[in-house]
């Protein structure tokens, strides 16, 4: 299990995933002491991107093995990994172990023209959950179940695009961190295979940055 909250807007993103790790034994599914990073980028242009994933993490130790044998350079790039992360793990993983389990990828890269472009991709089945450009509602994308998904997704969505004040990007970038924070440790207190602590990228749009569990410099965190 997963963890992961994706902090959604046309300026700028979040992506965060736990750091639990479950291993599956011949007894079932059993929790580690290992902690991971499940998260992979690259700031490389022209379309710098973030990739994490759930049911399957390690899935994202795969990604910088397409991108060194394809550019990433459009949106319809980004599609093509995801179709790759599929067929991987259905080609690694015994069919007993995926085909009933949502194992699923989530990427946010930068266009060429500034803009974020969002992929959610469930891995089993290929199923569509995201995808297209300027994002505005924030996503639980794993962890939750209803209505703890809706609430959590609703105060992410508020944190970062405020309804009626004006805040810094940097105000909402630590709003939003906040409320991942919160999310995170409530999510663990009843998951064993979810960890409190999380690593998280920042993707900006107008200035091409990310940052790894950090502020990124630029222009409109000034």
């Amino acid at each position: 299990m997963t963890m992961i909250a994706l902090a959604l807007s046309p300026d700028f993103c979040i992506v965060a995933a736990d750091k639990a790790v479950g291993r599956r034994t011949s007894n079932g599914k059993v929790v580690t002491q290992e902690k991971a990073v499940k998260i992979n980028y690259s700031t490389n242009s022209p379309m710098p991107y973030v990739a994490t994933a759930a049911g399957y993490s390690l899935a994202v130790d795969l990604v910088p093995e397409f991108a060194s044998a394809h550019s990433i350079k459009t949106p319809a790039d980004i599609v093509q990994l995801g179709i790759y992360l599929a067929k991987t793990m259905k080609q690694t993983i015994a069919h007993s172990e995926w085909v009933n389990e949502h194992t699923s990828t989530y990427m946010i890269a930068i266009t060429e023209q500034n803009e974020l472009f969002v992929r959610g991709f469930y891995l089993n089945d290929e199923t569509v959950l995201l995808n297209g450009c300027n994002p505005t509602l924030s996503q639980v994308a794993a962890g939750f179940e209803e209505p703890q998904k809706s609430y959590w997704e609703h105060r992410l969505t508020t944190a970062m695009n405020p309804l009626y004040e004006v805040r810094t990007p940097l105000q909402r970038l630590n709003d939003a961190l906040s409320v991942m924070r919160e999310a995170f440790a409530v999510c663990a207190s009843t998951d064993e295979y979810v960890s409190p602590e999380f690593d998280y990228c920042v993707i900006t749009a107008a200035d091409r940055r990310i940052a790894f569990n950090s502020t990124p410099f630029g222009s409109i965190f000034g």
